[in-house]
């Protein structure tokens, strides 16, 4: 998630998401109190996409998803191993739950890449002459 780039609209954007009405989110962010240009501001697409992103956020903090997957899988497996069409049901049942719960799960963070110049990448990748033949 990346935070707006006005500061000032940033805290607007955090003050809506904090359940603050458009006028009373616009005097926290320093705004003049006209409620109709707060109405248009809050309305703005930018503004709204970040609400939207801080409310999942506020939604899911706290929330550690991984025990009840890992529990899930594991009455999947137990589920299945009965050999019978009911143990089957539930293992799916419980499959598709836990689906579910990982799809809510936040990505991993990506990972960084670093640039090599060209001088720095032949010394790490290039044939060294010992590996001649």
């Amino acid at each position: 998630m990346t935070a707006l780039a006005n500061p000032r609209l940033e805290c607007f954007a955090r003050a809506l998401a904090g359940g603050a009405a458009p006028k009373a989110a616009a005097l926290s962010a320093g705004y003049v109190a006209e409620s109709d240009s707060a109405k248009a501001r809050a309305a703005r697409p930018p503004v709204l996409a970040r609400v939207r992103e801080l409310e999942v956020e506020a939604a899911n903090e706290g929330r550690d998803l991984r025990p009840v997957i890992t529990r899930l899988m594991t009455l999947a497996t137990t589920a299945s191993e009965l050999g019978t069409v009911a143990g089957m049901v539930a293992a799916h049942g419980l499959l598709t739950e836990a689906a579910k719960l990982k799809g809510m799960l936040p990505p991993p963070p990506r990972p960084r890449i670093r640039s090599m110049g060209n001088a720095e990448w032949m010394a790490t990748f290039a044939p060294k002459p010992e590996d001649r033949v």
